[in-house]
């Protein structure tokens, strides 16, 4: 009977050594799925970047199909575009209703306001319509009046909007 008293009370917890191990193991574990995880942000953020390139490049297209304004000409407060230079203004007015000639044509594109209701700038950081992507920082919009041909990308230099 002494000899299993004994053995019970020098059994109280995990040795020093077992605790370590176990923690070793939890550190390689978390670290694995710290780079799962960013792995999957960064590739969530390129399909999201993907998406809205098809969203803003479909919202051109049916715009230049329903208005007939292949190079952005209606350069006015009510119309689209600044003479086709700037992509911040032509999503925010792919956003709106554009009128040309009395027609209203839009929107286009779902607005993306914020709690005040204001508009968001395309190159706010919060806005809807910016590239997520790490190293985007704006769209690359290219138009062919020939052969209406849009291509919208994600762009690593900035905005830039071509119409040839």
């Amino acid at each position: 009977m002494n000899i299993e008293k004994r053995s019970l009370r020098n059994n109280k917890g995990f040795s020093l050594v077992e605790l370590l191990v176990v923690l070793a193991i939890m550190a390689i574990l978390a670290a694995v799925a710290i780079g799962m995880f960013t792995g999957v942000i960064g590739s969530s953020k390129s399909k999201t970047d993907t998406y809205t390139a098809a969203m803003i490049k479909n919202a051109i297209v049916t715009y230049i199909t329903e208005s007939n304004d292949v190079d952005f000409k209606y350069g006015t407060a009510t119309a689209l575009g600044t003479g086709a230079t700037d992509v911040n203004t032509l999503v925010q007015k792919l956003e709106g209703t554009v009128t040309i000639n009395s027609v209203d044509y839009g929107p286009y594109l779902e607005q993306s306001k914020d709690a005040s209701g204001a508009l968001y700038s395309i190159t706010a950081s919060d806005c809807k319509y910016c590239p997520q992507g790490t190293n985007n920082k704006g769209w690359a919009i290219t138009v062919s009046k020939t052969t209406l041909n849009v291509t919208v990308t994600p762009s690593t230099t900035g905005s830039s909007l071509s119409v040839s």
